[in-house]
């Protein structure tokens, strides 16, 4: 087992660092996680004199219980499969993020408008429609945006004698 150094423990560089073994400390840390939790909630439900309701705001939801467990047996699963592909031999958990997927279903949800549980049928609609819609878009720069995609002009269209010209004043309303 590894043992951080006092420095990496005060700074908690040795946390940041990426998984480069199957058997790394981190992965132990997140083992005995799983199992404090399960300590903690039979602690909890074999105490004297709460009741039920008492019992459950001393434990954490069950909702983000489920999303801990979850999350961490997947990480235990994926660290050691990611790192027995060949040519890999580090992991970046920092990398690991479904901010793209919640973007994408946010996507499909919106098109469906006030829909918020849609069949499958109409998600496969909507995932259609974005792809078309995608495929045409183009976005025009304006403001002092970067990383926008350049429209495309047809230059034979372009006269250039319009390029000397000043532009038209903007029309002002009357103010009464």
């Amino acid at each position: 087992m590894y043992h951080p150094s006092q420095r990496e423990r005060r700074n908690g560089s040795v946390f940041l660092s990426p998984y480069r073994k199957e058997n790394d400390f981190r992965m132990e840390f997140l083992k005995e996680l799983v199992c404090y939790l399960d300590q903690w909630k039979a602690s909890v439900e074999g105490r004297p004199g709460f009741d039920d309701d008492q019992k459950q705001r001393m434990l954490l939801s069950a909702t983000t219980e489920n999303g801990i467990r979850i999350t961490v047996k997947s990480f235990l699963e994926l660290v050691p499969f990611l790192l027995s592909i060949n040519g890999v031999s580090v992991f970046l958990s920092e990398k690991v993020s479904q901010d793209s997927v919640e973007k994408y279903f946010s996507m499909i949800r919106q098109h469906g408008r006030a829909n918020e549980n849609p069949t499958i049928a109409q998600v496969l609609k909507n995932a259609q429609n974005i792809r078309v819609i995608n495929s045409i878009w183009v976005d025009e720069i304006t403001g002092n945006c970067r990383g926008c995609k350049r429209k495309s002009y047809d230059l034979e269209s372009v006269n250039l004698h319009d390029l000397n010209k000043p532009l038209p004043k903007r029309h002002r309303g009357r103010s009464l």
